[in-house]
């Protein structure tokens, strides 16, 4: 499986947050969204996307084929 088929997951989530909020950061790297939330709990509460990284949601997309 293309491994760019879980950025393209999250981009569509991501794209439906961004028309809600109207500034938003990526979540798809786990290191910066722990940062963003240890250091600055502000902008991560308001700023950071809450959809799961691409590896995640790769990992749950494989999950659910399982259980067919």
């Amino acid at each position: 499986v293309e491994a760019a088929l879980g950025a393209d997951m999250v981009a569509m989530e991501e794209a439906k947050e961004l028309s809600e909020k109207g500034f938003l950061t990526s979540s798809c790297c786990p290191a910066f969204v722990n940062m963003a939330r240890i250091y600055f709990p502000q902008v991560y509460e308001k700023n950071v996307s809450k959809v799961v990284s691409p590896m995640e949601a790769m990992a749950r997309y494989f999950k659910k084929q399982d259980e067919h």
